[in-house]
């Protein structure tokens, strides 16, 4: 990209930004935990909308990446092209990554599209950091809920860590692997199968919180695997 286009995009979105702003969501997000250098408060669905009006290049991303608002980074990644995202690069953006928001908007638009994203999500399961194993969880999710046909050495791993992460003290860790496993288990009846197996020592725990996992992944699974059926029915 040529400097004078580069320096062009960079003043369009920020007086995108500045327009957008939204003082009260701002401070509602503070208040919540989610600490920036600099938020304008802008909704996601802007933020989609302003990304529409520039082109995906690698040294637009970059800027917006390295830019301490909160804008600016979930911009990176809707600006970011998955064809020159290497696995350098997913590991660079994952050490530095701030906060779940900004994670999510990079599974949702990068980490889950390019070539690697199987590979890279095992791999971050082992993570010591929680943010890049909740992140794992998170493109697994997306790739389960695509339909993706993964390497029998994911099929036979994902239950594994799952399982070693389901009970974890941490909400969020646990929020991510059970929304995961709800996934992986509406791909059919043999998943469906594999993750209540995996949870029978939930069933039937005196632990009330414990149970109410099982209980709520059991009940997401069979309700989309039922609604299936039903809806095949209906079209015969």
């Amino acid at each position: 990209m040529q400097e004078e286009n580069l320096k062009k995009y960079i003043h369009q979105i920020k007086k995108g930004l500045r327009l957008s702003m939204n003082g009260v969501a701002s401070t509602s997000m503070r208040e919540k935990g989610l600490d920036y250098k600099l938020n304008f408060g802008v909704s996601i669905p802007r933020l989609k909308e302003l990304a529409e009006e520039f082109p995906k290049e690698q040294e637009l991303a970059n800027y917006c990446w390295q830019s301490g608002s909160r804008e600016m980074k979930l911009l990176s990644a809707m600006l970011q092209p998955s064809e020159t995202f290497t696995p350098e690069m997913a590991e660079e953006r994952m050490q530095q990554m701030p906060n779940s928001e900004i994670a999510r908007q990079y599974v949702t638009s990068v980490f889950s599209r390019v070539p690697f994203a199987e590979k890279m999500a095992v791999s971050w399961l082992d993570a010591t950091d929680e943010l890049t194993r909740i992140t794992g969880y998170l493109i697994l999710l997306r790739l389960f809920a695509k339909g993706d046909d993964l390497s029998e050495h994911t099929e036979a791993i994902f239950p594994e860590k799952a399982w070693r992460d389901i009970d974890s003290p941490s909400f969020s860790l646990k929020k991510a692997v059970t929304d995961c496993l709800k996934r992986y288990g509406r791909r059919n009846r043999k998943y469906a199968e594999i993750t209540f197996s995996l949870l029978e020592e939930f069933r039937n725990s005196i632990d009330l919180p414990t149970k109410e996992i099982y209980e709520d992944i059991k009940f997401d699974i069979e309700f989309y695997l039922n609604k299936g059926n039903t809806d095949s029915c209906r079209k015969e």
